[in-house]
């Protein structure tokens, strides 16, 4: 059976919510043009929103599905934390940083997905070859027991 922890309809929605929550963070910055409450405001609605979205994808929607960032290729873990740095970096939060972590995630899981599957495949194909060999043997030894078996009851039949 082939591994495909995220699945397209599934990517489809977390990337869908990534750029929704992306798009949210650059209508913040927007609010800076307003002096101290808006700054304030967009600041602290941005990093509201980024820890938020921090939390859905990569404490709970990933690890429901089966996908760790320390395990696997360390560029996962890499793309996420290079994400954080755009989300905590003011100005640089209006970037669409957390649709690039959860899209790059997505990829590279996907990535490790093909390997594990094609690895997997070939452990499979050596398998069914070892089954096959092992039933040809004991075909083999079962032919060779019935003609002995067969040669006996003829010297047999002879003696008497």
């Amino acid at each position: 059976m082939k591994r495909q922890r995220v699945s397209t309809l599934v990517a489809v929605f977390m990337g869908g919510l990534a750029i929704t929550f992306d798009g949210l963070q650059f209508f913040l910055l927007f609010l800076n043009v307003i002096p101290v409450a808006g700054t304030a405001i967009a600041f602290l609605g941005s990093w509201f929103v980024a820890a938020l979205a921090g939390i859905v994808f990569y404490m709970v929607w990933f690890p429901l599905l089966g996908v760790q960032l320390t395990k696997g290729k360390s560029s996962k873990l890499i793309n996420v934390l290079l994400s954080a740095v755009l989300e905590a970096t003011p100005l640089l939060d209006a970037l669409p940083g957390i649709s690039y972590g959860v899209i790059s995630t997505i990829i590279l899981s996907r990535l490790e997905d093909a390997a594990y599957n094609k690895a997997h495949a070939a452990e499979t194909k050596a398998a069914k070859e070892a089954e096959r060999r092992r039933q040809v043997l004991m075909e083999t030894r079962a032919r060779r027991q019935a003609q002995e078996t067969e040669q006996l009851e003829a010297e047999a039949e002879e003696l008497v």
